[in-house]
């Protein structure tokens, strides 16, 4: 078991200049680079708490529904590489793969007005089916913003950027705790993706999902991840976020790993 530890750089310097404003979803190397890098040279006050089934980021700027649609979104494509779905960062995938456009789509299913509306926990399945998963991931915004939701892409950028470092701390924590052995990636399979919200908009589901009612997460290692600009909800379950009434939906179709 990893202890709860947070991390807090004091070292001076402003997080908004330290993070350049290059768009994550095209970033100049990979993601996991990308992420990992700027983790070892922000020096700014940044605020994380890592153990084993839990991860806790406070970022830069306020999540407004933009900015959670966004931050899922590098999260699904990060995941899908890390956990060796695909063969490389889904901004160098081939996009003659078949594998692109359908995380393209599941992505726009993602959209901002998914989380203006109900802000969902995200669940990120994987598994060859949501009911026989092997390891799930759940996303939580615990403050959505939705006044005001324009946002400068550089902001946006930030916040995607931090989300992603919070994973690298994980790994990186995971792995000093096994004496330096990385996690081992996962065998080609599906990815999943579960709201769990209060009844939307009376019942009916988000576009791009269908109710899945009765579901529950099998028990499998998921780890919980809390993405705010507020105080950070050390040892939140993501399951605590919703109400007695709330609904299970899932996106329509799974998006099956390629690493052709």
């Amino acid at each position: 078991m990893v202890k709860v530890v947070s991390l807090r750089r004091d070292g001076g310097g402003d997080d908004n200049n330290n993070d350049k404003a290059t768009d994550t979803a095209h970033p100049p190397t990979t993601e996991r680079q990308d992420a990992h890098d700027a983790g070892r040279t922000d020096a700014s006050c940044e605020d994380i708490v890592v153990d084993a089934h839990f991860v806790a980021r406070r970022l830069a700027h306020p999540v407004t529904p933009t900015v959670a649609s966004r931050v899922t979104a590098e999260i699904v494509k990060y995941l899908m590489h890390a956990r060796g779905q695909i063969a490389c960062p889904f901004a160098m995938l081939d996009r003659t793969s078949k594998v692109t456009p359908a995380i393209g789509e599941l992505c726009n299913a993602l959209s901002p007005s998914l989380f203006a509306a109900a802000n969902p926990t995200i669940y990120l399945v994987f598994g060859q089916t949501p009911t026989s998963a092997v390891e799930a991931y759940a996303v939580r915004f615990p403050h959505v913003v939705a006044a005001n939701d324009e946002v400068p892409e550089k902001h946006v950028a930030q916040c995607a950027r931090q989300a992603l470092r919070a994973l690298v701390e994980h790994e990186n924590a995971l792995a000093q705790a096994s004496g330096g052995s990385s996690e081992t990636s996962l065998s080609v399979t599906s990815l999943h993706v579960m709201l769990h919200t209060a009844a939307f908009n009376g019942g009916a589901a988000p576009d791009g999902f269908l109710p899945k009612r009765g579901y529950r997460v099998s028990r499998v290692k998921t780890l919980q991840i809390e993405l705010t600009h507020g105080e950070l909800g050390v040892g939140a379950k993501a399951d605590e976020a919703v109400n007695e009434h709330a609904m299970w939906f899932a996106y329509r179709t799974a998006v099956r790993g390629d690493v052709s």
